[in-house]
């Protein structure tokens, strides 16, 4: 009997070492889990936006809806890549969704984009191509100065790690609220190239992509722009 009583005590030690052991366990595990969940829930929350502009921003489906904003001058702009500045002061780079306007000179780097451009235009010459990107060029940031203030709808999404963010810009033209992108492609300035995206509006990309098609071979019936 004595024996009996000393293992039983051993054993009903043991078991209760080994129940504080368990304890402790599932208590470190709910800990890490609720702090694991905190960093999500935190992360979750934290805007991409780059320059803070989104507390002053509104929103439409994913995008910030930057309204007035206005072109600032630099060397760097282009057809489909152009310099901003927000209403609160904030300065961008933004590149358009969908289109791609030529190169509007050349440089050691981008020999064989022109040669690609020239082809989906059917030139005959690459300088055909330089030219058409110069004559885009002046478009757009003629059209821009002229409209003063314009809106732009971005989710800050880069292009690649150029410091660039892609972008819809809608504008004032021939009396009617267009998207910039759209216009390039009315005018033979550009061609569908490059990245798409949902419109702000919810239409798909398949869609859209059509959509810019269709007005394209329009472009080319009228010999518009580079299709002449």
């Amino acid at each position: 009997m004595s024996g009996y009583r000393k293992s039983s005590s051993k054993v009903g030690w043991g078991s209760g070492v080994a129940l504080v052991v368990v304890a402790v366990m599932v208590l470190g595990q709910m800990l890490f889990t609720s702090k694991e969940a905190g960093m999500v829930a935190s992360s979750s929350t934290v805007s991409i936006n780059p320059g803070g502009v989104s507390s002053s921003a509104s929103r439409k489906g994913d995008y910030d809806v930057l309204q007035s904003c206005r072109l600032v001058e630099h060397r760097r702009n282009d057809g489909d890549s152009f310099h901003i500045q927000t209403q609160d002061g904030q300065e961008h780079e933004i590149r358009l969704y969908y289109v791609d306007t030529p190169e509007s000179y050349r440089h050691k780097h981008n020999g064989e984009r022109i040669g690609h451009q020239a082809k989906y235009f059917k030139m005959a010459d690459d300088d055909e191509a330089v030219e058409l990107g110069k004559e885009a060029k002046a478009f757009v940031l003629g059209l821009l100065r002229k409209n003063g203030e314009f809106s732009v709808l971005t989710k800050w999404e880069p292009v690649f790690d150029s410091g660039r963010y892609f972008a819809f810009v809608e504008v004032e033209f021939d009396g009617q609220k267009r998207w910039l992108h759209e216009v390039l492609v009315e005018k033979g300035y550009a061609r569908i190239y490059t990245q798409g995206a949902k419109m702000p509006d919810g239409t798909g990309v398949k869609q859209r992509k059509r959509a810019l098609e269709r007005i394209e071979e329009d472009a080319r019936v009228y010999g518009a722009g580079g299709w002449q």
